[in-house]
């Protein structure tokens, strides 16, 4: 099967919170290959490779409303 590799580069909170940690977990968990790293301008760049069955079709992102004291969680759930 054909492979393909994309560059994104992501802008936010993106450093100093494990995310490219994350990121190099969930790669190795779909076989994806790849770098990514910090930038100067506080981005996190990355190139990943990889199946076409392993991909992400779109990002949205947008900004809600604040909600203090709320604790930080991630919930991951597997598609099958």
């Amino acid at each position: 099967m054909t492979k393909k590799r994309f560059y994104f580069e992501v802008f936010g909170k993106v450093q100093g919170v494990y995310f490219r940690n994350y990121i190099v977990e969930k790669a190795k968990s779909l076989s994806i290959v790849g770098w990514c790293r910090n930038t100067a301008n506080g981005s996190v760049e990355i190139e990943a490779e990889g199946s076409p069955l392993s991909r992400v079709d779109n990002i949205i992102a947008k900004e809600i409303s604040v909600i203090n004291n709320e604790e930080c969680m991630v919930r991951l759930k597997t598609l099958k």
